[in-house]
This record gives C-alpha cells, sequence and structure tokens, in this order.
C-alpha cells in the first residue's frame, strides 16, 4: 500500500515535496487512517501472550453451520454469516431504543 502510494508520488515527482509527503502520511494514518486501521486489526497477533480463542467467537461458527447445515452448501453458509455480521454491524451503529417500561 505505501509502496505504491510512494510510486506514484515518484512518477508525479511530488515525492520529494514535503507537503505531498505530508499528506499520503496524513492519509495513510490519520484521516481517514487506512493503515493505522490496518495496523490495528493485525498487531494483537504479534502479542506473545496471543491465542485465536482469546477472541470468543463461537457464535460466528455457529451461525455458520446452521446455515451449512440446512444448505449443505459452502458459500451459502458463507453468505449467511455474512448477512448475519452486517446485521449486527447495523444494529451496534443503530441500536433500538429501549422504552421506559424495557428498562425498569
Amino acid at each position: 500500500m505505501i509502496g505504491k502510494q510512494a510510486y506514484l508520488l515518484y512518477k508525479d515527482r511530488q515525492i520529494l515535496q514535503p507537503r505531498s509527503a505530508f499528506h499520503m502520511a496524513k492519509v495513510l494514518f490519520v484521516r481517514p487512517g487506512i493503515l493505522s486501521k490496518v495496523l490495528a486489526g493485525v498487531l494483537p497477533y504479534f502479542s506473545p501472550t496471543f491465542h485465536p480463542w482469546d477472541d470468543d467467537n463461537r457464535h460466528v461458527i455457529h451461525v455458520w453451520k446452521r446455515a451449512y447445515e440446512k444448505s449443505n452448501d459452502a458459500q451459502q453458509a458463507y453468505q449467511a454469516l455474512r448477512d448475519h455480521c452486517q446485521y449486527a454491524t447495523e444494529r451496534a451503529r443503530h441500536p433500538i431504543p429501549q422504552t421506559a417500561s424495557a428498562q425498569a
């Protein structure tokens, strides 16, 4: 990613321009922070105490297995899993407001 950005700056003869280099760094690390978002997701894998099951994702496995058992098609099970994850993400972004009686 950085190599391609640097190559494009080189081809445009902007690689040594501080303003262009600063803008590239800002896009990659600050806003929208493409590279920093990727690194934030990858860095835990390099921790000496890392174990894949530290992140309990058994519910994801159950969603895929249920869909696979219904269809016997891995592609359809994968699509069901994606739909489930997309729904969960949307629900987390826009939670359903609770009524006063539900909060009590």
